[in-house]
């Protein structure tokens, strides 16, 4: 997992259920809005596109 200053808006994907809620940026609390969705997809999609590049400097 990165360090919570790599990448803020990802933060809350490490805490529990109501810190993530509370954490979201304002027009984001809906999970059901297709903002909420939109917003989670492209964070996971950095997430995993850092992890990719830890992987490659390690190896």
């Amino acid at each position: 997992m990165p360090a919570q200053g790599f990448y803020p808006h990802l933060g809350f994907y490490f805490l529990d259920a109501q810190d993530k809620h509370d954490m979201l940026p304002p027009g984001f609390r809906s999970r059901k809005s297709k903002q909420a969705r939109h917003f989670h997809k492209k964070s996971m999609r950095l997430y995993l596109k850092h992890c990719t590049q830890i992987n490659v400097k390690e190896a």
